[in-house]
């Protein structure tokens, strides 16, 4: 890894805890592995967010984990709804376990031969926390069998 490459993740590391303080944001921050962590309600659903920068690809990654997973019954459809859910999506995606039934919300930037705005940090931020709040019940009401499928067609 480069001196470049290191100083530069550095760099986007403290601007993401800077976001996050001028917010007053409570979180944990893990210097050896540049991540942050805290906790966001999203309309009624509180998910755990980690923004991660990774030196060697010179990326930003948010992940967003939902408070809950998928019961085994309804993994296949969960599988299906995870798809329709992302497939019209211009930015990010949800992420989906089958084997345990976890879902997520993902959001990368690069910041290869550029420097980002501080306030990409914190769009990524309210991009995911839309996410949640627009998916988040409809995945829970389809593992609680009070809703199908079809209530991912409306998005």
């Amino acid at each position: 890894m480069t001196d470049r490459k290191t100083k530069d993740a550095a760099q986007v590391y403290r601007a993401i805890c800077s976001v996050l303080d001028e917010k007053k944001r409570t979180y944990e921050k893990n210097k050896k592995e540049l991540s942050v962590c805290f906790q966001k309600n999203c309309d009624d659903i509180e998910a755990s967010f980690e923004m991660r920068v990774d030196t060697e690809r010179q990326l930003v990654t948010l992940t967003a984990t939902l408070p809950f997973c998928m019961s085994e019954e309804k993994r296949a459809e969960g599988v299906l709804a995870t798809c329709k859910a992302s497939c019209g999506m211009t930015i990010g995606h949800f992420n989906y376990d089958a084997t345990d039934g976890s879902l997520s919300f993902r959001i990368a930037e690069s910041f290869v031969d550029c420097t980002i705005d501080q306030g990409v940090y914190d769009e990524m931020i309210i991009c995911a926390s839309a996410m949640i709040a627009e998916y988040g019940s409809k995945f829970l009401a389809l593992d609680k069998g009070t809703a199908d499928l079809s209530v991912f067609d409306e998005s």
